[in-house]
C-alpha cells in the first residue's frame, strides 16, 4: 500500500508539475465549509488568511471556492479538469485561481459565487421570463466561448452547475466531464456523460 501511494505521488508530481504548487493550504485558507459536490470531489468555501506565497492573487478576508480531490482518482482525468479550468478565462465561467497539492489531495482554488446555484434559485423562486432570458444569455455566452474559442464541450450542463453571484453574474462550473472537440478527436467521442434528467432526448 505504501509503495502504491508513493507511486501515485510520483505520477502526480510528473503530471501536474507545471500546474500545481506544493504548499500547506492551511497557511493560506481557513474556515472551510462544504458547499457542494463536484464530479471529482467536495467543494468548500474558505476564507483567505494570507496571500499566495508567490502571486498576489488574493485579498485578505476574501472567500474562495476550493475543490478537494483525492489523488486516488484517475490522475489523467484530474489533470484534464485542472487544465481546462486554467485555460478558460471568461466572465461566464467560474474563475480559476491556483491548484495546490497537499496531504494526498489536490486543492483547486476558484472564484466563489456567493449566490448559490441556479437549482437553488429555481427551487425557492418563480422566475420571470425576463430573468430566465438573462440567465440563458449568460449561459450561452459561456458555452459559445467553450465551443468556439476553446473547442471544448461541457457535457453536464444543468441547474446545479450554473452558479450565481450576488452582483448578478452567471457562471458555468464543474468542468469535470468536459472534453475536447477538435477535428482530430471529435469522431472518437462515442461515450455518454452527464445527468440523465438533462440529457438531450436523442441520447
Amino acid at each position: 500500500q505504501l509503495k502504491l501511494e508513493c507511486a501515485q505521488k510520483q505520477i502526480a508530481d510528473a503530471l501536474f508539475a507545471p500546474l500545481v504548487i506544493k504548499y500547506d493550504i492551511n497557511q493560506l485558507f481557513a474556515n472551510f465549509q462544504v458547499i457542494g459536490h463536484g464530479s471529482f470531489g467536495d467543494v468548500y468555501c474558505a476564507e483567505i488568511i494570507s496571500k499566495s506565497y508567490h502571486l498576489s492573487l488574493y485579498t485578505y478576508g476574501e472567500h474562495v471556492a476550493i475543490k478537494k480531490i483525492s489523488l486516488k482518482q484517475p490522475l489523467k482525468d484530474l489533470k484534464k479538469e485542472v487544465c481546462i479550468l486554467a485555460d478558460c478565462q471568461h466572465d461566464n465561467i467560474v474563475q480559476y485561481k491556483e491548484t495546490y497539492i497537499w496531504a494526498d489531495h489536490l486543492w483547486v482554488v476558484m472564484g466563489y459565487c456567493n449566490g448559490g446555484t441556479l437549482e437553488q434559485l429555481r427551487e425557492s423562486n418563480v422566475l420571470s421570463e425576463d430573468i430566465i432570458s438573462i440567465i440563458c444569455l449568460d449561459i450561452l455566452s459561456g458555452l459559445s466561448y467553450l465551443h468556439g474559442k476553446k473547442h471544448k464541450v461541457h457535457r453536464d450542463i444543468k441547474p446545479e452547475n450554473i452558479f450565481l453571484h450576488m452582483n448578478g453574474s452567471i457562471k458555468i462550473g464543474d468542468l469535470g466531464f468536459s472534453m475536447d472537440i477538435s477535428y482530430e478527436t471529435r469522431h472518437k467521442r462515442n461515450s455518454i456523460a452527464g445527468t440523465a434528467r438533462y440529457l438531450a432526448p436523442e441520447m
